[in-house]
């Protein structure tokens, strides 16, 4: 087995095993295995806008001087926000 990668047409870079004497077009028209992270489709992105949302008025990032000032807050905040919910995505991927 070998591993293809492409990007596809709605800009996403993929990567999916093929057999070795498997043509590079046996991966990108979806016949091969694909490897990929879970579907990020699947988070609820209207509530994730309100946690963040929530997140920067909290640390008090109402400004770009703020984040200049608080270079942590953004990171801070995104990875308070994302990171629980991405590592269940890949749990319950399992």
């Amino acid at each position: 087995m070998r591993k293809v990668s492409w990007t596809d047409s709605d800009g996403r870079d993929r990567i999916a095993l093929v057999r070795d004497t498997d043509p590079d077009m046996v991966a990108k028209k979806g016949h091969g295995i694909p490897i990929e992270p879970p579907d990020l489709g699947q988070l609820d992105w209207c509530q994730i806008r309100i946690d963040l949302y929530n997140q920067l008025q909290r640390r008090g990032v109402y400004v770009y001087e703020d984040v200049i000032r608080e270079q942590d807050a953004v990171t801070a905040a995104i990875l308070v926000v994302m990171k629980r919910r991405i590592v269940k995505l890949y749990k319950d991927a399992k």
